[in-house]
């Protein structure tokens, strides 16, 4: 089962994050395993520009959190507490 759900894109670089993003889903789907991608998701106190959830077919539960910052938006030592605080409860981040 594949779940998609792309609101809202704020830059370009979400855009083209959102299409390589589909590509990803289609391979899932070849695997029958739950992928879902969501834009703008809540993630505790914070708001993730996507975040992707995997069950694979042990069950098992992968998180990820991509983050699409430009330089206006990156602050190196409230990243790494965001990051810090992502990670204890069990995601995964990866920045652009």
């Amino acid at each position: 089962m594949i779940v998609v759900n792309i609101t809202r894109l704020d830059s370009p670089i979400q855009a083209r994050l959102a299409e390589a993003l589909v590509v990803c889903a289609a391979y899932y789907a070849t695997r029958r395993e739950m992928l879902t991608i969501e834009t703008e998701r809540s993630i505790g106190r914070y708001r993730g520009d996507f975040a992707i959830t995997v069950r694979d077919s042990r069950g098992e539960i992968v998180r990820l959190a991509i983050e699409a910052d430009g330089k206006a938006f990156h602050d190196a030592a409230a990243d790494a507490r965001r990051d810090r605080e992502l990670n204890a409860m069990g995601w995964e981040v990866c920045r652009f």
